[in-house]
Formats: C-alpha cells, structure tokens, sequence
C-alpha cells in the first residue's frame, strides 16, 4: 500500500509465474513503458533482478456501468455491463454471479414458465448490484493500495483490516453477502489520489494500470 509503489501481487501460476499490477498517472506517454517498469522491479523487487518480463498490458483503472442491461432480446452481462478497476477482482467475480442469473433468467423464459418481466428483473438486479456492492468495493480497494494520501484515513483502513485477520468472525462477516442484497443474488434460482476521483459512470479515473 503506497501511493507510487503499491501494487497487488498474485502468484499466476506454480512453476515460478506471478503477476504484478501497479499504477501510474494516466496521462503519463505509453511511450518508454518497459523502462518505467524495469525502473519500478528495481525499487520494489527485493533480492537479485534476475527476472523474465513476459507480458504486460496497460489498461485506464475505472469504475463505469451501462445505463440499461437489457434492450428487448439483447442483454449485458460482466464487462459487457460494467467495468471495475482489477484492485479487488469483484469485475470478475461480479461477471460470474451476472452469469448464473442471467443463465436461470434465459431458461425461465425459453421454457415458458416466466415472461419478458423475468429478463427485466436480471438487468435492474444486477445494475443495482454493481452500483451498491461491486463498485464502492471495488473503488475501497483502489483507494487503498493505490491512492491514499490521508495519514488518518489509511490508519482507520489499516484497524479494519488488521481487526479481520485477528479475527475469524470480523472476516467472515465481511467477506459474505449482505443480507439487503441476499436476495438479488438468489432470487433467479427461487422464480483516492487528489486529482483522481472514482466514478460510477462517464470517464475514468486518470490512474492506468500495468
């Protein structure tokens, strides 16, 4: 967590393979790229630099939604819908509960036991849902790793979290869904950085990441 070296670190694959994202100014030149990133493995990589660079892409961090999911047979889901930046990885597991209730949404209809209504309830559901859930959690963690230049708010982040690794409950609590949304959830299977404020639509924040 720091505003010029932080970043979120995963390990991709077994033999040796992880990946790395961090963040820059978005109005920075792409031109120069591979050198900013050889400059950042230095500052952060502890140890010896004997690393191979296989991949990298960099992509504008940004929180956007379609205004409306469905348009008569044409319907959205996951990045097709919305965007949230990759800090949390709630893009992807918001893409995936889109899928399981669109799947039950579509066969519901197709088999003749729900209406064009059933459709309409999948796109207001998940719309609703990426707006109260996945985007502010999604920006939260943003904030967190990448933005924060509050001394006071960061130690407020850091009492939280350090209270859910402390305690199993305080995670568990944290982690599932909330009860006001439970049902959005399940009701198709039963029927910052100052100059970089997150928004829920329109254009992006000016941080990119790599």
């Amino acid at each position: 967590m720091d505003p010029e070296f932080g970043a979120v670190i995963s390990q991709a694959q077994r033999a040796g393979m992880w990946r790395v994202t961090f963040s820059e100014h978005g109005e920075i030149a792409l031109d120069g790229i591979e050198e900013r990133i050889a400059s950042y493995m230095r500052h952060v990589l502890p140890g010896h630099q004997d690393y191979d660079l296989r991949l990298y892409s960099a992509y504008r961090m940004h929180q956007s939604s379609a205004e409306r999911y469905r348009i008569g047979w044409v319907l959205l889901c996951g990045d097709g819908a919305h965007v949230a930046n990759p800090t949390s990885g709630f893009g992807l597991g918001g893409g995936m509960y889109d899928s399981f209730a669109l799947s039950q949404a579509l066969a519901f209809r197709i088999h003749g036991e729900r209406g064009d209504e059933i459709l309409d309830r999948y796109a207001h559901a998940r719309r609703l849902v990426y707006l109260t859930v996945t985007s502010p959690i999604s920006a939260k963690s943003l904030r967190l790793i990448f933005c924060h230049d509050q001394p006071a708010r960061l130690e407020n982040d850091l009492i939280t979290l350090r209270a859910r690794c402390e305690d199993e409950d305080v995670m568990r609590k944290a982690a599932i869904i909330p009860p006001r949304w439970r049902h959005l959830h399940l009701s198709m299977a039963v029927h910052s950085h100052r100059n970089c404020p997150l928004r829920d639509a329109g254009p992006g924040p000016c941080r990119r990441s790599i």
